[in-house]
C-alpha cells in the first residue's frame, strides 16, 4: 500500500512537471518583427532647373525734360496711357524761337548777299592786277574782304541751325512705344532746361526681369553651354531657346503663356551675395508684366537625363554621409550610403549607391536597424507628386522636374 502510494506522488509530480513545462513554452514571446512601407528605387526623365525670384523692369525708361525755356502750352496725353513713338506729348510756347529763326534766315541773306558781291570784286581786282591795272595791295584787300564775309555766312548757317533746333525743342515728343506716367507740370507753367522732369515715359513691350543666379550654378551652366552663353554683337541673345527655357510666374500664382530669353549677364559676381546679376527679356503684348513687380523664374535645360528618385522621407544621415535602409529579396534590412542630388518634388535624385527597383524603406524607420528582419508594404508610387515647385529665393535654389 505505502508502495502504491509513492508511485501515485511520483506520476502525479511528473505530469505537474510536463504541465508546466508546456505552459512556460506556450507564454514565451515570439520575435517582434516589424511592418515598414518601401518604395521602389525608380529612374526617371529629369529636367533640371533653377528656381529665382526677379523684378520686372523696363529696358528703356526716359525722363521727359525742357530743353528751351518757354511757357508749358498745350499737353496732349492722359497720365498713365500708351504711347506712341514721336508723338507730340507738349508744347512750349513757339513765338519767340519763330522770330528768332526768322531773324536768322535774314542774317544769312544779308551775308550771303555780302559774300557775294566781294567775290565778284575780287575777280574784278584780280582780272585788273594781271593787267598792272590794280595794285596787289588793293587785290589782297579784296581776298580779305571776300574771306571775312565767307566767314559770316558760315556763322549765319550756324546761327539758323541752332534756331532751328531751339524751335524743335518746343515739341515734346515721345522717344519710343510705352506707358507715360503722371506729368509734373500744367499747361501755363513757365519751364527750362534747368526745370524737374516733365513727365515719364517707360518701354513696356518687350521687359526685362532682373535677377541673381548663384555663381555655382553659372559655372555648371557654363561647362554645360560653352562660351555660346555669353553675348556677341552679332548675337545679342544668349540662347535662341533650343536648350534653355525660361519660364515665368506671376504674383497672383498663374503661369505666364510666353517663354522668355536672356540677353544679360553681368561682367562680374557680387563678392557679397556670391551671384552673378542675370536679366531675361519677355514679350509683354497684354502689359501683364509691370515694372517693379516681383514675379518667380525657373530657369532650365531642355535636355533630359535619366536618375534614379526616392522619397526624400527615405534619407537618413550620420557621420559618414546620407545613407538609406533598403530591404533584400530575404527581408533584411540593409543600410546603404548614397551620393544625394537635387529635389524633384516629395521625392530627391540619387546619383549613386542604390540601383533601380531596390526596396528603399521610407516609412517606420526608426522601428528598424541594419540586419534587422522586416515585413514591407509597398508604397503607392501615385502618392508622390511628379513635380512641386520649390520655394522661391532671392538667390537661387536647383530642382529637378520630372517629364511631364
Amino acid at each position: 500500500m505505502r508502495i502504491f502510494r509513492i508511485v501515485v506522488l511520483l506520476l502525479v509530480a511528473v505530469v505537474f512537471i510536463f504541465t508546466f513545462s508546456s505552459c512556460r513554452k506556450k507564454n514565451q514571446k515570439q520575435p517582434f518583427v516589424p511592418t515598414v512601407t518601401v518604395a521602389k528605387a525608380k529612374t526617371d526623365e529629369l529636367t533640371e532647373s533653377t528656381n529665382v525670384i526677379g523684378q520686372v523692369s523696363p529696358i528703356e525708361i526716359v525722363d521727359l525734360r525742357a530743353r528751351v525755356q518757354g511757357y508749358l502750352m498745350k499737353r496732349n496725353f492722359e497720365a498713365g496711357s500708351y504711347v506712341k513713338k514721336g508723338q507730340l506729348l507738349f508744347e512750349i510756347q513757339k513765338d519767340e524761337f519763330t522770330a528768332d529763326c526768322d531773324l536768322s534766315a535774314a542774317q544769312l541773306i544779308q551775308a550771303q548777299a555780302n559774300y557775294d558781291f566781294s567775290l565778284v570784286e575780287y575777280q574784278r581786282y584780280k582780272t585788273l592786277e594781271t593787267q598792272n591795272a590794280a595794285s596787289q595791295e588793293k587785290l589782297d584787300a579784296m581776298v580779305k574782304e571776300k574771306y571775312q564775309f565767307d566767314g559770316a555766312v558760315r556763322a549765319a548757317k550756324a546761327n539758323l541751325t541752332l534756331s532751328r533746333l531751339n524751335l524743335s525743342y518746343t515739341d515734346v515728343t515721345a522717344p519710343f512705344d510705352g506707358r507715360i506716367g503722371m506729368y509734373n507740370y500744367s499747361v501755363g507753367d513757365l519751364v527750362d532746361i534747368n526745370s524737374g522732369t516733365l513727365a515719364e515715359v517707360i518701354m513696356i513691350n518687350p521687359i526685362w526681369v532682373e535677377f541673381n543666379y548663384s555663381e555655382s550654378y553659372f559655372i555648371k551652366r557654363m561647362r554645360e553651354l560653352g562660351t555660346q552663353a555669353l553675348p556677341t554683337l552679332d548675337r545679342p541673345d544668349i540662347d535662341t531657346g533650343k536648350r534653355v527655357f525660361v519660364k515665368l510666374t506671376l504674383a497672383d500664382g498663374s503661369a505666364y503663356p510666353i517663354e522668355g530669353r536672356i540677353n544679360f549677364i553681368d561682367n562680374k559676381a557680387d563678392p557679397e551675395t556670391g551671384t552673378i546679376k542675370m536679366k531675361a527679356v519677355f514679350e509683354n503684348p497684354d502689359q501683364l508684366l509691370i515694372p517693379g513687380s516681383y514675379v518667380q523664374l525657373e530657369i532650365g535645360l531642355r535636355e533630359k537625363i535619366s536618375q534614379i528618385v526616392v522619397p526624400q522621407s527615405a534619407l537618413q544621415s550620420d557621420q559618414q554621409g546620407t545613407f538609406v535602409f533598403t530591404v533584400n529579396n530575404n527581408n533584411i534590412v540593409e543600410k546603404k550610403y548614397i551620393t544625394s542630388g537635387t529635389a524633384v518634388g516629395t521625392n530627391i535624385e540619387v546619383k549613386s549607391g542604390i540601383n533601380p527597383d531596390e526596396l528603399v524603406v521610407s516609412q517606420g524607420i526608426l522601428l528598424i536597424r541594419p540586419g534587422s528582419q522586416v515585413k514591407y508594404v509597398i508604397q503607392n508610387s501615385q502618392e508622390t507628386p511628379i513635380k512641386e515647385k520649390s520655394s522661391a529665393s532671392p538667390v537661387a535654389d536647383t530642382t529637378r522636374n520630372t517629364k511631364s
